[in-house]
């Protein structure tokens, strides 16, 4: 008796049976899955031979993917895609417009297309709930290796005004799974991977989930290596230009992660932002404005 194919209600459901599955997919077929995910509104008009071009694979390659999803062959995968572009359209936005061709225009108009994907792909439950573990963790730590690293420091600089205990973990003096030790039980770890991964943060990632310690990864797809460690992974567009990773979405989602978690705080995070908004205008820098001068009489 053939088993039933998966059921894909939202696109929600087609990102996590990528996620699910993607440690078992090899390279070449996490190409495809990735496609099927980035380009969802496109890819269930694909025949077998232009999803293999777009993925630079073969289209023996694309059946497998299909079948290692769960469906019969690729027109069961197809239809049910379908009928997820068919709910999706109900709400769908326009495409980016396209103007211009110098570098400007190239990187401002992948960099819209970056936070339109954002905002139409990723899943509010997950982001949600990724919020809620760093909203009720007693410290989050942040982390990243490389141009990361700086995300990680942005990251802790916004969840502090979010009114979150936050510390961004270095690289510079031990490794990140020496610093391990810091991280207790009610803590939560927050870590970005994005191409070419790390493996220090993957080291850090599965020495958290070991000690059962909250962790939320941020990376460019849900077949990333740090996405089936991670407790909870939110994946973000990063296509550029040139061959490193675009900034715009994720520093959006960044943001967007301390808002939410300044919302479910509710008055505690009202209060952090109204004191930290009071430092800041009494001294651009962060310091408290000096006492005033008292006058003289007369």
């Amino acid at each position: 008796m053939a088993s039933r194919p998966p059921r894909l209600e939202t696109p929600a459901d087609l990102a996590a049976l990528v996620r699910a599955r993607s440690a078992s997919l090899p390279p070449q077929q996490r190409a495809v899955a990735d496609l099927l995910v980035e380009r969802l509104d496109e890819s269930p008009f694909f025949s077998v031979p232009t999803l293999a071009e777009r993925a630079g694979v073969s289209e023996a390659t694309v059946v497998r993917v299909a079948q290692r999803l769960g469906f019969s062959g690729f027109p069961e995968l197809k239809a049910a895609l379908l009928e997820l572009v068919r709910a999706r359209l109900a709400g769908g936005s326009p495409a980016p417009a396209h103007a211009g061709t110098d570098a400007l225009s190239a990187v401002t108009r992948l960099e819209a297309d970056n936070l339109d994907r954002l905002q139409r792909g990723l899943d509010r439950t997950t982001f949600e709930a990724a919020a809620a573990a760093l909203s009720s963790a007693d410290h989050v730590f942040t982390f990243g290796a490389g141009l990361s690293a700086h995300l990680a420091e942005l990251a802790a600089y916004l969840l502090v005004q979010a009114g979150v205990r936050t510390s961004a973990l270095s690289v510079r003096f031990t490794s990140p799974s020496e610093q391990i030790i810091m991280l207790r039980p009610d803590d939560a770890l927050i870590a970005l991977s994005l191409p070419p991964y790390s493996r220090p943060t993957l080291d850090l990632l599965a020495a958290a989930a070991e000690r059962a310690i909250p962790t939320v990864v941020i990376t460019d797809k849900l077949t990333a290596p740090a996405s089936s460690i991670a407790r909870h992974a939110l994946a973000v567009p990063t296509h550029n230009v040139l061959f490193t990773n675009a900034l715009a979405a994720v520093v959006a989602l960044i943001n967007a992660l301390g808002v939410e978690i300044a919302r479910q705080r509710g008055g505690d995070g009202l209060r952090a932002l109204s004191e930290l908004n009071r430092i800041l205008a009494a001294d651009p820098d962060g310091a408290p404005a000096p006492p005033a001068r008292p006058r003289s009489p007369g």
